[in-house]
């Protein structure tokens, strides 16, 4: 048992993490498509986006970089938007898209 429980415990948590790399790939690819999509939408428009990280999924943007990122991989998309934040979610959140003044903006909730 004290041989194989750091062993599970290597596998449970390598697990953890590539799930939460497939929902940090699938969140920026999400994202990538609505900024494209909100460039056509009117003032107004609005979009939420509801995700459940298994650990830790980050998201950052800087001038109109956002990145998305685990521990293991990071997923960068261009946007239209001047935002500059910072947030890590260990557990279920939103995302809100919004266009104000011909540009999306990003909110969490």
């Amino acid at each position: 048992l004290a041989i194989a429980l750091p062993a599970i415990n290597y596998s449970v948590d390598q697990f953890v993490q590539a799930n939460d790399t497939m929902l940090a790939k699938n969140i920026s690819q999400k994202l990538e498509e609505q900024f494209s999509l909100f460039e056509f939408l009117a003032d107004g428009s609005k979009k939420t986006f509801e995700f459940v990280p298994t650990k830790d999924i980050s998201i950052s943007m800087q001038n109109n970089q956002l990145t998305v990122f685990t521990k293991q991989k990071s997923f960068i998309i261009q946007t239209n938007s001047k935002q500059n934040f910072s947030h890590e979610f260990d557990s279920k959140f939103e995302i809100i898209l919004t266009k104000t003044k011909g540009k999306t903006e990003i909110y969490f909730n």
